[in-house]
């Protein structure tokens, strides 16, 4: 088993380039997930305060009633 592992790592040599190279492109790929992730928040967030607001200023508006 030691030797197919020993195969597939020969496959891929990985020099200390390579696994920067590595590093950099799964920093690059966190970074834009983040930034997808934050815009969608972003989004809802703004969706839900508009509707919060619409909801506010409706029932600012409702004449009041009088329990006397």
């Amino acid at each position: 088993m030691d030797s197919e592992i020993d195969n597939d790592l020969s496959v891929v040599p990985l020099d200390l380039v390579g696994i920067r190279e590595l590093e950099k492109i799964g920093l690059q790929r966190l970074q834009r997930e983040v930034r997808m992730r934050l815009e969608s928040d972003r989004a809802t967030y703004e969706s839900v305060s508009e509707k919060y607001n619409r909801w506010k200023d409706f029932f600012e508006r409702l004449p009041t009633a009088s329990l006397s």
